[in-house]
């Protein structure tokens, strides 16, 4: 009976440990996959629902790389490259000439990005996006 529990409560420890390790590289990957892409700013709004007046149809998109570079489009055109880097749910913008920003990331979904940025003069707004390629 001694060895039934040992066993037990061995494998019990394996399982654990294994199942911690696995769930965070998992995620991080997965949102890395998932924000590949080419995106359209469709709506912007303050964290308290109403809308941000920084929205205009087809003004803003961003373009998301495999290799991690990318670039900020402004009425279609590149406006500006980046790196970028996600950890856990904070989306790092690396521009290459010492300046970088950081946000949130709120939703990222297949076809659905929300960033959350911080604002301290008017406070924080979200930013929607929809996949288009």
């Amino acid at each position: 009976m001694k060895k039934f529990f040992f066993f037990l409560f061995t494998a019990m420890l394996c399982i654990g440990f294994t199942g911690c390790v696995d769930g965070d590289d998992h995620s991080s990957e997965k949102k890395t996959d998932k924000i590949v892409g080419t995106w359209n700013n469709y709506k912007d709004t303050w964290n308290n629902g109403t809308e941000s007046d920084y929205y205009e149809d087809g003004k803003y998109g961003v373009c998301f790389k495999e290799n991690g570079s990318g670039y900020w489009t402004y009425y279609g055109e590149v406006d500006e490259y980046f790196d970028w880097e996600i950890s856990g749910s904070t989306l790092r913008f690396d521009y290459g000439y010492g300046d970088y920003e950081v946000t949130k990331i709120k939703t990222l979904k297949n076809n659905e990005l929300v960033l959350s940025w911080e604002d301290d003069e008017e406070g924080d707004y979200l930013e929607h996006y929809e996949r288009i390629r």
